[in-house]
């Protein structure tokens, strides 16, 4: 998960750097894709069941991911809940800890 983790996160900061540029509508593009992507991807997973730690870690990644993009789109209390959701599957994920706090919540 941390290899594609990188790419998620490599998605948010290049979003993040176009809005800082002022091209919103590609950086909004940006942030829908990493929202559609992983929403496709948890719905494949969920097939399969649940329980599991490694269950967990993917849906925790899951959660994070789109936490990411809902932070980049400003929907903050949306992202809240989705990194309190990561950390509830995985209470070490570690960026969700730092994005939890950085909404100051």
């Amino acid at each position: 998960t941390s290899s594609r983790r990188g790419g998620v996160e490599q998605s948010f900061y290049s979003a993040m750097a176009q809005k800082a540029l002022g091209n919103t509508s590609q950086a909004d593009k940006m942030l829908n894709d990493i929202l559609s992507a992983d929403n496709t991807r948890a719905n494949a997973f969920s097939q399969f069941g649940g329980g599991t730690r490694a269950a967990d870690q993917i849906k925790a990644e899951s959660c994070y991911s789109k936490g990411l993009a809902l932070m980049g789109m400003v929907r903050n209390s949306e992202a809240l809940l989705q990194f309190r959701e990561a950390l509830s599957l995985n209470p070490g994920h570690v960026w969700s800890q730092y994005y939890q706090k950085k909404l100051g919540k």
